[in-house]
């Protein structure tokens, strides 16, 4: 997923390096649907993860700062990809390709810390 997203945002980064009018709408059509593929994978995963993760008793909490963390992004992203734009029209995409990525990997390495019986990927 956070691959998908990385590959996403490099995509519009070389749409809006390289190319002109509609040959950049193309590219920056095909970065949101490798994004939207993304999400797709994100969507039914997140929530079931912090579900069985979660204590019982604890659950609704626990989905409630799940969502939660969501709209705090919604609320920083704009003002930060906004003044990175201002500073750096191009630095964004990498900037966001590079969280993505580091997102991915963070999760990975927090894998080891889920309990063995609710690990579903392979060994």
């Amino acid at each position: 997923m956070t691959a998908l997203w990385a590959g996403a945002w490099l995509l519009v980064l070389a749409g809006g390096s390289w190319l002109e009018a509609t040959a950049a709408v193309g590219v920056f059509a095909v970065a949101a649907m490798v994004f939207g593929l993304g999400e797709c994978f994100q969507g039914p995963t997140q929530g079931a993860l912090v579900a069985d993760l979660a204590p019982a008793r604890l659950r609704g909490r626990y989905m409630a700062l799940s969502t939660i963390s969501w709209e705090i992004g919604f609320v920083i992203g704009p003002a930060a990809g906004g003044l990175i734009l201002g500073l750096s029209p191009l630095a964004l995409w990498p900037i966001a390709a590079g969280v993505c990525v580091a997102a991915g990997a963070a999760a990975l390495a927090l894998e080891r810390g889920i309990p063995r019986e609710l690990r579903l990927t392979p060994a």
